[in-house]
């Protein structure tokens, strides 16, 4: 280990508009969590589902690793959720998956790094967090403001103006 290194890596993904209906099947969530298990070179060894009726919940537990995923398919959602004892758990791969299989209209996804270890120091336990928004995301935000602030000028322009 080198001087200031992370123990792990924390994924959390959400997907939204998901359109098929793997969102809504238990076996197609289990093939999803099982890809993703060996892009993240996880060796799973318990699985637990739960099923209500609005939510799917599969759990797969590894060492020192784990994969939740939450399905909402009434809602379009899924929220994913990896842990890899393995600081050099690549999120695009899994990702990669994830898209293919979920195909949503938009996910997010934020990399934490779980327990940074200085030797020289203390070790900090605060994690780090990176977080990354579409580049059409951030378009999209952007026409919005611009619509909004050309609308106040609007308003401010045509507005009658008070006489002194």
């Amino acid at each position: 280990m080198t001087m200031k290194e992370n123990l792990g890596k924390h994924l959390l993904i959400d997907c939204y508009g998901c359109k098929n209906n793997t969102i809504s099947s238990m076996s197609a969530l289990a093939d999803i969590a099982n890809e993703a298990i060996a892009i993240a070179d996880i060796e799973a060894y318990d699985t637990h589902v739960h099923q209500t009726e609005h939510e799917l919940t599969l759990t797969v537990i590894g060492r020192g690793s784990h994969i939740f995923i939450h399905s909402y398919p009434d809602f379009s959602y899924v929220a994913i959720d990896v842990f890899a004892f393995n600081a050099d758990l690549n999120p695009t791969t899994v990702m990669k998956i994830l898209r293919q299989r979920f195909r949503p209209d938009k996910i997010r996804a934020t990399s934490v790094r779980r327990g940074k270890v200085d030797t020289d120091n203390d070790p900090d336990m605060k994690p780090k967090t990176k977080s990354k928004t579409t580049t059409f995301r951030r378009m999209k935000s952007t026409g919005q403001q611009l619509k909004q602030t050309g609308s106040k000028m609007l308003r401010v322009l045509t507005a009658p103006r008070k006489k002194k």
